[in-house]
């Protein structure tokens, strides 16, 4: 009991005859609280009622038969008439001093003073003190829990949000990494196609080039063929060796394949002097 209220720093403001302010400057259990409004000292203080509910026994007069008191009362305070009151039991009848000691509030050299503060000055009797003292206690137990549950939720949250976080940034670094494969290999291929583009246009110069030279060298052979043929035909070899029929009309044959204007090598003007020649070569041989 002594620890009870070495946790409650006690001022007693009285400012009436039944009215002094209490207040906690901690939290009391609900057990302290009820082992205190049930100790002796507050039970006969003057603040208990001066009626029970059984007969309207007075508490000064159940104090002056079973108890004696001294109260003991400092200077005032302020003109709120605060003021420091050491409450002392000085005896008992055996079974109250025997609670008491049990209590702790006596020991076997004297009794203990008891100083606390609580405000009851709305309060018209100890069972309504007791009674708003648990309903804040309960109050306050219930708020704490709140409290308890909305941190634990917040905690949670946080856990959450934090688990999350973490595997955003993990998914984050992984698609980065990803993009800058992506990138280095599509660069390496980018590369490859520029060489290629830059040698198919080498070869497409090449192919021209060539193309060109083609185009020159044939013009320069047909011209030459062109020469070589009116060669022959102003000398008439085109029939050369010819003796007979057949071996006429064989080489008629050749020489129109070789020299016709749809082959790459023919020309009409050719094919005019061949069929001219042929013409004389069989009036030699008496076939026209």
């Amino acid at each position: 009991m002594e620890s009870d209220f070495n946790n409650i720093e006690s001022e007693n403001s009285i400012d009436n005859e039944n009215n002094v302010n209490f207040v906690f400057y901690h939290e009391p259990s609900e057990e302290e609280i009820n082992r205190i409004l049930n100790s002796p000292e507050v039970s006969d203080s003057p603040m208990a009622d001066e009626d029970t509910a059984g007969g309207g026994v007075d508490t000064k007069t159940q104090t002056a038969a079973g108890s004696k008191s001294d109260t003991v009362t400092s200077t005032s305070m302020e003109s709120g008439s605060t003021t420091e009151t050491n409450t002392v039991a000085e005896s008992e009848p055996a079974t109250s001093s025997q609670t008491a000691a049990e209590d702790g509030l006596f020991t076997e050299n004297g009794p203990i003073p008891v100083n606390f503060k609580v405000d009851t000055s709305d309060f018209d009797n100890t069972e309504e003190e007791k009674r708003w003292m648990f309903m804040e206690n309960v109050r306050l137990v219930h708020e704490r829990q709140e409290i308890d549950v909305e941190k634990e939720r917040l905690e949670r949250e946080k856990r959450d949000f934090m688990r999350l976080r973490r595997r955003k940034e993990n998914e984050l670094a992984t698609k980065e990494k990803h993009l800058a494969r992506q990138k280095d290999l599509f660069d390496k291929q980018w590369g490859v196609v520029e060489k290629e583009l830059h040698r198919i246009a080498k070869d497409r110069d090449r192919i021209s080039k060539e193309r060109a030279y083609i185009e020159r060298e044939k013009e320069i052979l047909r011209i030459e063929q062109s020469k070589s043929s009116n060669y022959t035909v102003s000398n008439g070899a085109f029939f050369v060796g010819v003796n007979s029929e057949a071996s006429l009309k064989k080489r008629y044959r050749e020489l129109i394949k070789i020299y016709h204007p749809d082959s790459g090598n023919g020309d009409e003007a050719t094919l005019l002097y061949i069929n001219k020649e042929y013409e004389n070569v069989k009036r030699r041989f008496g076939l026209s």
